[in-house]
């Protein structure tokens, strides 16, 4: 058989409507990971559109809504998954997770303004911190929180507690520098206001779920992961990495 252009391109249509689209979800204040503005969405974003194409079983659609959102869209099987959501005992009850893609470290944020300077995780205890709606407690933080040792506030956005630390409400934000330091410019506020400190509040991998009743759930993330592996393996992903600047 003869394999003329006409012939390959229906085939290459036929392939193309074999794959399932997918519609999943992402924030747009996560800078330069999950971002519009950003090259191809964000680096997050990026990986996680390649690798789905890479298992070449998935397409996928891409809406961008607040985080809270997302994830009870996804819950709700409205949508087929979302990302980027960090590992947490209570969301694994009714999502299922991919391997992450990537890390990112959370740092304690303070201001300048006030006498607040921690040095240690010591230093936080009986303090007020600030973490938006949809934002999950983790490492440092939610240990010390579900000890009864912190208080949270929870404002609708990132920006939102950086105005409120620099106006003392709060007495620390942790945040991933990256995420911070796009929050203040959005907010209006001079980087120079603020500092982050040495005290990590948590290396964080990050992942895409889906709803652990969805019908093609596992199916859905032995696909995800194949792709990542895939990217792993080719170097893409490394290379990814150092074109936002993240460390890999």
């Amino acid at each position: 058989m003869r394999w003329t252009p006409l012939l390959l391109l229906i085939c290459a249509l036929f392939a193309r409507a074999d794959q399932s689209v997918l519609k999943i979800a992402t924030g747009d204040d996560f800078a330069p990971y999950s971002q519009k503005e950003a090259p191809n969405g964000g680096l997050f974003t990026h990986a996680v559109t390649r690798a789905f194409e890479e298992s070449g079983t998935y397409r996928t659609e891409l809406l961008w809504v607040p985080w809270k959102r997302a994830l009870s869209m996804t819950r709700r099987g409205e949508i087929d998954g979302t990302f980027p959501w960090g590992d947490l005992p209570e969301r694994r009850a009714n999502l299922l997770y991919s391997e992450p893609f990537f890390s990112t470290t959370r740092y304690i944020w303070v201001s300048r303004y006030h006498d607040f300077r921690p040095e240690s995780h010591e230093d936080l205890n009986g303090r007020h911190y600030c973490n938006p709606l949809g934002y999950g407690d983790f490492g440092l933080v939610k240990e010390m929180s579900d000890a009864g040792k912190l208080q949270r506030v929870t404002p609708q956005n990132l920006g939102s507690c950086m105005s409120m630390l620099v106006a003392g409400r709060v007495d620390f934000v942790p945040a991933h520098s990256a995420d911070a330091l796009d929050a203040l410019k959005k907010a209006g506020i001079d980087p120079e206001t603020v500092y982050r400190t040495d005290i990590v509040s948590q290396v964080l991998g990050m992942h895409f779920v889906v709803s652990r009743s969805h019908p093609r759930g596992q199916e859905i993330i032995n696909a995800i992961n194949h792709g990542l592996d895939t990217l792993r393996r080719s170097g893409e992903l490394d290379s990814m990495s150092r074109e936002f600047g993240l460390p890999h």
